[in-house]
């Protein structure tokens, strides 16, 4: 027997705020900056002149996953900035609002 949540309306899509969408282009920019930071730091580890062959298997690895990461956090980044200018376009009912033609008299 398995359990199924039913939702009072499928249709309903539950749209991100502006606030969370900026946060989170702000956390991958934060996090991008981190994964070449160490990358760098990794690189300069290798090149280091004392270093056994364990040492330059784990700093490839961390090299690898580094690189990993940067990518991960540029296609996040690209995802959340493509979200933000689709709702900043004039598409978007909540942004752009027709402005009512109002006569005005003076007496």
């Amino acid at each position: 027997m398995s359990f199924k949540p039913q939702l009072s309306n499928p249709e309903v899509t539950v749209e991100p705020k502006l606030q969370q969408l900026l946060i989170t282009d702000e956390l991958n920019k934060l996090s991008a900056v981190l994964a070449v930071i160490d990358l760098l730091l990794y690189l300069c580890d290798l090149m280091s002149a004392v270093v056994s062959y364990k040492m330059i298997g784990e700093a490839l690895v961390m090299i690898i996953f580094s690189a990993l990461q940067l990518c991960v956090t540029i296609s996040f980044s690209s995802l959340t900035l493509k979200e933000l200018f689709k709702r900043n376009s004039v598409e978007d009912p909540q942004l752009y609002n027709q402005v009512k033609d109002v006569t005005v008299s003076h007496i």
